[in-house]
């Protein structure tokens, strides 16, 4: 089973479309299908024991881990910070331009 069901709840839909995508037969039997969902507790659990399940957060339309909501929310600071940098510097070239203008103006 991939990495797509960490923090996701096992439903019947999305454990039988699992199993059917990854080459193995889709279970038939409700005997079939009582085994991959054991086998799939049996796999969160240990992933919980040894801490490799993150919890995930709803938000808006999309799910984040802490670490991964951290990770978005640094990148839109960088590009933010990024974005005044480039505005001041714009802002202070255009000052300049029309300080200049300004000079030549009274010199005429």
């Amino acid at each position: 089973m991939g990495a797509e069901t960490v923090g996701k709840v096992a439903t019947a839909s999305n454990l039988a479309g699992l199993y059917g995508i990854n080459g193995t037969k889709k279970p038939e039997t409700s005997l079939e299908f009582q085994k991959i969902i054991n086998e799939h507790i049996e796999e969160m659990t240990e992933k919980v024991k040894n801490g490799q399940v993150q919890q995930k957060f709803m938000i808006g339309n999309q799910e984040f881990t802490l670490e991964e909501w951290e990770e978005l929310l640094k990148k839109f600071d960088d590009m933010e910070k990024e974005i005044i940098e480039e505005t001041e510097a714009a802002a202070e070239e255009a000052l300049e331009e029309w300080l200049e203008a300004d000079d030549e103006k009274e010199k005429i």
